[in-house]
């Protein structure tokens, strides 16, 4: 029975944890409320030490990325056993949010400087709530006979969607226009039959929530994940990754029961264009926001997130993300932010699937080099080197901070500039006087710069990959110019047929 809410001259949760805080010497008036169970009173409060941590954890409640678990413990058996509640999920987001905007609003009138940074936030998510639709309810119960069909949106792009669900012959879960789920009497499968789960037992109503986000493709039936992170044209065997389509539930033999059905439609995701003079010029998007289609390799671990490829540990997933193109010579751009401390990544430049970039082929370093825990690195590895070649010019990078970087292949030159900054301007064949092995065919190389041999530093061609060594870094607008002798052809014979 304490109140949440900071009351005045009251004995309230806030100002308990507050106390708590201090008396560990931490900072006190920086906690702030991320989360609550209830409306007024205790239960379970999710509180930041500082204004990021608030913001990203409130986007993460509102997105529905934060992963949430509640369980509900009764003393004795209640009376009757089973019985339907229908009640609403959620009052108004929008409502809430505006009331958080307006207590935000006075405190920033007050002076509170992390107010002002709260509410461009909120702001921010009310604008997308705004543009994006909301959450909808159909608690009642509905039968869908052989070709009836319910849908739950008639071109939709991305959405989360549950429903409660018993037949007695089969029905198809369609989102995009793609046939994904298949449910029958006794089993829930993914099309193809790859993967299945059993179902509740016979007479009893099953669950089951599905997100599709980008090309990713997320199933739970019954609390049990079916797949997750799964790319949908690979999964159910589609022809390609559609953008936006039908979301419904077909109903093919026999009949089902639907109730509770919940329906989210989620942001759209961003999309990257090239610019006019990027146009004009021949380049091509490897990356634009919504799929991994133009890659090969771990679409696991490299997983697209609101526009970007989140390099994740969430769903397993190892090694490299590559090309599907092999190149020689080009110019190859793209952003990078780094989230976690000490980050390390790489691009990989004419290099083959499966072996190391930094020995067969190139390795053009991606690192939060000034972290602590690398105080022992060498000059060889810093961001934007040619890993054991070449030392680049040091740059200071911060957390949270998109830079834009370009890497030029051309020959034996290789540039690398960050925000219009040069760092690296080497001919790999003279910086190691052309031993790029050792001459007695040893292991100790004299001629390079960390003493190893690199047999694949002079490969005429091979893929562009991003190299996996952690967590925590995110990329866009990633493109790339091919400047080979074929594709120059390519672009003059298109040319000459206009």
């Amino acid at each position: 029975g304490v109140s949440v809410l900071e009351e005045n001259g009251g004995d309230d949760m806030i100002t308990r944890a507050r106390a708590h805080v201090a008396a560990q010497g931490g900072d006190a008036q920086a906690l702030r409320l991320c989360h609550r169970l209830d409306a007024q009173t205790g239960g379970l409060l999710l509180l930041s030490k500082n204004a990021a941590a608030y913001a990203a954890a409130y986007e993460a409640f509102e997105k529905r990325t934060m992963d949430k678990r509640y369980v509900c413990r009764m003393a004795g058996c209640p009376s009757p056993k089973e019985a339907e509640l229908h009640a609403y999920l959620r009052k108004d987001a929008q409502n809430a949010l505006n009331k958080a905007k307006e207590v935000a609003l006075a405190k920033k009138a007050g002076g509170d400087a992390d107010a002002g940074y709260a509410v461009d936030q909120i702001t921010e998510i009310l604008g997308k709530h705004a543009t994006d639709g909301g959450f909808t309810l159909n608690v009642n119960s509905k039968k869908l006979s052989a070709g009836g069909k319910e849908t739950f949106n008639k071109n939709g792009e991305n959405i989360a969607l549950s429903f409660d669900w018993i037949a007695d012959g089969e029905a198809t879960v369609v989102l995009r226009g793609v046939p994904v789920a298949r449910l029958t009497t006794d089993k829930v499968e993914i099309v193809g039959g790859k993967k299945s789960l059993a179902l509740n037992p016979k007479g009893e109503y099953n669950t089951l929530e599905l997100r599709i986000v980008a090309d990713r493709l997320f199933v739970v039936s019954n609390g049990e994940s079916l797949v997750a992170n799964a790319v949908l044209k690979e999964t159910v065997g589609a022809v390609k990754n559609p953008v936006a389509g039908a979301m419904e539930l077909v109903a093919n033999s026999g009949s089902i029961n639907l109730r509770n059905a919940n329906v989210c439609n989620l942001p759209s995701t961003p999309v990257y264009t090239l610019s006019d003079e990027e146009k004009k010029a021949g380049f091509e998007i490897l990356f634009d926001g919504r799929s991994l289609d133009n890659w090969q390799g771990n679409t696991t671990g490299y997983t697209p997130d609101n526009g970007t490829i989140f390099v994740t540990a969430n769903y397993g997933g190892s090694g490299n993300l590559y090309t599907k193109k092999k190149y020689s010579d080009f110019v190859y751009r793209f952003d990078f932010r780094y989230e976690t401390p000490g980050v390390n990544n790489g691009v990989g430049i004419r290099t083959n699937i499966g072996s190391d970039a930094a020995y067969d082929g190139m390795e053009i370093q991606i690192l939060d080099h000034d972290d602590p825990i690398y105080a022992g690195l060498q000059p060889y590895q810093m961001h934007g080197s040619v890993y054991g070649i070449y030392v680049p010019k040091h740059i200071t990078f911060k957390q949270n901070t998109w830079y834009t970087e370009e890497i030029r292949a051309v020959g034996d030159r290789i540039t690398v500039t960050v925000n219009g900054e040069v760092i690296t301007d080497c001919n790999i064949r003279e910086a190691c006087k052309g031993h790029n092995v050792a001459p007695d065919g040893g292991e100790n190389n004299p001629y390079t710069v960390d003493h190893k041999n690199h047999p694949g530093l002079f490969n005429k061609d091979g893929y562009v990959s991003f190299c996996g060594h952690g967590a925590g870094v995110r990329f866009r607008n990633i493109r790339i110019l091919d400047l080979s002798k074929n594709a120059t052809k390519t672009v003059k014979k298109t040319t000459k047929r206009k």
